[in-house]
């Protein structure tokens, strides 16, 4: 069995530290179950923009675990979305989502 990271307790003081409202730590005190979807989420609402040149290696080192992908793939496929328009909104490459819909296709 292995540990994860508290993700709760970590955003929470990273968003008290930088003086984010009570809505926004609120929001995170109550995620019951942190994913990886969850997680970049969150990190993207309290941390600081990118820069550019940061953003590609962000990108890279990115790892979806298989709920966070279902939940992504079942998002397009609700809203009617092709892999160009998940890739834009998302920041995820369409070779990935196509991958992806390989990978968890139902048949």
């Amino acid at each position: 069995m292995t540990a994860k990271p508290d993700f709760g307790r970590i955003f929470r003081e990273i968003a008290q530290k930088k003086k984010h409202s009570e809505s926004v730590i609120g929001h995170i005190v109550n995620i019951e179950e942190w994913n990886s979807l969850n997680v970049i989420k969150v990190s993207e609402k309290i941390g600081e923009k990118p820069r550019r040149e940061n953003l590609k290696l962000n990108r890279k080192h990115r790892a979806y675990d298989e709920q966070s992908v279902k939940e992504i793939l079942n998002y397009q496929e609700i809203n009617n979305l092709n892999n160009s328009e998940m890739m834009r909104l998302f920041n995820i490459s369409r070779n990935s989502i196509a991958k992806w819909k390989k990978m968890f296709s139902e048949n």
